[in-house]
């Protein structure tokens, strides 16, 4: 129908959870007991289902839970075959032991329609329809619910293909610099774990969805894009740096937007908030609140909850790695640092209190993806 049809084009710039948000209201125009719309994305390296997108008001969603597919039968079955799974008594069907069958009997929903969504013939999740009533599910609303899960199915593929059109292309080119791309592994490893730690645990503070974390954690590996506009022996450096030398390193972040820029354009321009959040990453992320960061010079609120995060993870990676010119702190020093630049009022302290709540997280972190040893290296 044609207000579907509108609803999808006038949508696609918003956040997934506000496309959810705006379709779940049309939606209950048509078909009332329809209670709740999920997007359930999943991870095929490590086999995991994860929340990511909700209609519900924001604080009454399910956040940062994620269970193996495996240990999904119906729901690994459904992802294999395409067929779509209902559910008209969640309680008599599904054990109440596990987490999410206990947050939605608690929460009043009796009936689950689970549809199987695929990005190039490839399974990327699972979008739930829930409702209230028992027995809701019957095949005459199943059919009517085609028309909205077919606006629904544009929306969630659309994202997700957009944020991976943007991961790859930024890959890409950091390929086109290969040293510069291979020198750079476990740092950018490193970075988006940091960054998932911190970003979960101040989720709540600065209200971040699940959507948002997930984008922000994955942008994190190409924060740096800029600097392979930076000669690599300017990186690799044992040598104090010349003022020249320091500028081109300041100057890579005008370089990355540049990139970023371009990567939009040949994109054809997309106007989405996963876009926004990119961008924001790779401008922002040397910026301090005190307003003395660079190259903007920005301070406060005027520096995005996704940049702030990337700052602290990316000081506490430089600070907890080796160097050229120097060998890594300990963690519990690295800390004391980023403290004294909170008490500066550089830093987000929530972001740094995030890491030294994890400490024991990071330290197995840095014991999986390690820096070259400069003592080691000039051994050799």
């Amino acid at each position: 129908m044609d207000h579907n049809d509108d609803l999808s084009r006038s949508s696609l710039s918003a956040s997934l959870n506000h496309q959810l948000s705006d379709i779940h209201y049309h939606m209950r125009i048509s078909i009332p007991n329809i209670d709740r719309l999920s997007f359930a994305l999943y991870d095929p390296e490590t086999d995991q289902l994860k929340t990511y997108a909700d209609s519900s008001p924001h604080g009454s969603e399910l956040n940062q839970y994620s269970v193996a597919l495996s240990d999904l039968p119906t729901l690994k079955s459904c992802a294999e075959s395409g067929e779509t799974r209902v559910v008209n008594n969640i309680a008599e069907r599904f054990s109440k032991n596990t987490h999410h069958t206990q947050w939605l009997i608690e929460r009043g929903f009796h009936s689950s329609v689970a549809v199987p969504v695929y990005s190039q013939h490839h399974f990327i999740g699972m979008l739930f329809i829930n409702s209230h009533k028992e027995d809701f599910f019957t095949d005459v609303i199943v059919s009517a619910l085609a028309e909205f899960v077919d606006t629904l199915l544009i929306s969630i593929i659309s994202e997700y293909e957009l944020v991976h059109n943007l991961l790859d292309s930024t890959k890409n080119r950091n390929l086109s610099a290969p040293r510069h791309w291979s020198a750079g592994t476990c740092h950018r490893e490193r970075m988006w774990r940091f960054t998932q730690v911190i970003a979960k645990e101040v989720a709540a503070q600065y209200q971040l969805s699940d959507e948002e974390i997930e984008n922000i954690t994955q942008f994190s590996r190409y924060h740096d894009i800029g600097k392979i506009s930076v000669p690599y022996s300017t990186l690799t450096s044992s040598d104090t740096l010349t003022v020249a030398q320091r500028r081109e390193i300041d100057q890579h972040i005008e370089h990355g937007v540049e990139i970023i820029d371009q990567i939009i354009e040949q994109l054809k321009s997309p106007n989405h908030h996963c876009v926004h959040l990119l961008k924001d990453i790779v401008a922002y992320h040397h910026e301090f609140l005190d307003g003395s960061g660079y190259p903007y010079g920005l301070s406060g609120e005027q520096i995005p909850i996704c940049a702030r995060i990337i700052t602290v993870a990316n000081i506490f990676d430089a600070l907890t790695s080796h160097h050229p010119h120097k060998q890594a702190r300990s963690i519990p020093y690295a800390l004391l640092d980023l403290e004294k630049m909170v008490f500066d009022g550089k830093l987000d302290g929530y972001c740094v209190n995030a890491l030294r709540e994890h400490q024991d997280e990071l330290e197995e972190i840095i014991r999986q993806y390690p820096g070259t040893d400069p003592c080691q290296s000039n051994a050799h």
